[in-house]
């Protein structure tokens, strides 16, 4: 239960540090189901499938953002990234800036000026 345990620690120590007036969480459902894999059957082939005892653990994660009221996306066809990258530019729409916060150095190509990446 480590990944749920990390997961819970650093959610509430985020959320009772910086008080956000809005949170949304990404999980990955599309591992093997990307729309990359359609244009480039070998995208990620070498990447291991999580073990079934971690693939648990993110669904208890995710019931956790779900008991705190927390929006929460997923999608079969989307990775998180990608639904980052689209809940971030609704949000500039209407006016916000954005912080993502992974430890994914690529996500930094969705910054734009006034926004941040907590790593």
């Amino acid at each position: 239960m480590n990944a749920l345990h990390g997961f819970a620690d650093f959610l509430g120590r985020f959320l009772y540090r910086t008080r956000p007036s809005h949170v949304a969480v990404a999980f990955d459902e599309s591992l093997t189901s990307s729309f990359r894999d359609e244009i480039y059957p070998d995208y990620k082939a070498n990447r291991e499938t999580p073990p079934a005892e971690l693939k648990q653990q993110f669904g208890y994660c995710r019931k956790l953002v779900q008991s705190l009221g927390l929006a929460d996306f997923s999608s079969t066809r989307y990775e998180a990234d990608d639904l980052i990258g689209t809940i971030a530019q609704r949000l500039r729409a209407q006016g916000f800036s954005v912080v993502i916060l992974s430890a994914d150095k690529d996500l930094a190509q969705l910054l734009e000026e006034g926004d941040m990446l907590w790593d």
